[in-house]
């Protein structure tokens, strides 16, 4: 299995995305973690504004392709590295880097719900690299934008990363349509579960599916 927990497992022998059972479910105690987010912020990075009924999927297309996996989803990927590997100075580049070429109104949101998340986990003990990313944003060493602060916390409680980018997805997703009458949740290409595989086939691409055939890597072969 590659390091990255969650990873390799979303890409199929044949290159096609598949995402582990659940893991866009919106499992209750994780909906429970981000709770204090939906409370406090009213949107996140994605604003569609007025835009509803047929005009919410091209806005949310247009959110998908131009923040979410040019800048987040590698992002993420690369945060998720380096927590595993403990790093606490790439996680706080990281951090810094996603902030570099988006808008500032967008930016604002992301940190603001990155604060709140990292004020509501305080109290949890042990928290390891993450108590020491906190003390980087506290420090004004990190701005603490929520989609490397989601992933330190999902890493801290042993979420996988499909679970982590996929709650991401659904909590921008929600926040941005709650006071619509009900939206259906994307689908098709532009769903949760299909976007996080999107995602990660661009960063594993084809060495991920090497490994998986029979179990050796192209150089071994």
């Amino acid at each position: 299995m590659d390091s990255m927990s969650g990873l390799a497992r979303v890409v199929g022998f044949d290159g096609n995305g598949m995402l582990p059972e659940g893991a866009a479910g919106g499992e209750p105690w994780v909906r429970w973690l981000l709770q204090s987010v939906r409370a406090r912020c009213e949107e996140g990075a994605f604003s569609p504004g007025e835009r509803a009924g047929v005009l919410l999927p091209l806005a949310w297309g247009q959110f998908a392709d131009e923040w979410f996996l040019v800048f987040v989803a590698p992002q993420m990927v690369a945060a998720w590295r380096a927590l595993n590997a403990r790093d606490r100075a790439s996680l706080t580049e990281i951090d810094v880097a996603l902030g570099q070429g988006a808008h500032s109104s967008l930016l604002e949101r992301s940190r603001a719900a990155g604060a709140v998340l990292l004020k509501s986990t305080r109290g949890a003990r042990y928290q390891g690299v993450l108590g020491h990313y906190r003390a980087d944003v506290e420090g004004g060493l990190a701005p603490g934008h929520f989609a490397i602060v989601w992933a330190a916390v999902g890493h801290f409680f042993h979420l996988s990363l499909t679970h982590v980018m996929a709650e991401y997805l659904r909590l921008e997703w929600e926040m941005a349509t709650r006071e619509l009458p009900h939206p259906p949740e994307p689908r098709g290409a532009l769903s949760f579960a299909a976007l996080v595989s999107t995602a990660l086939q661009r960063e594993t691409a084809e060495p991920v599916v090497m490994r998986r055939r029979n179990g050796i890597s192209a150089e071994e072969a």
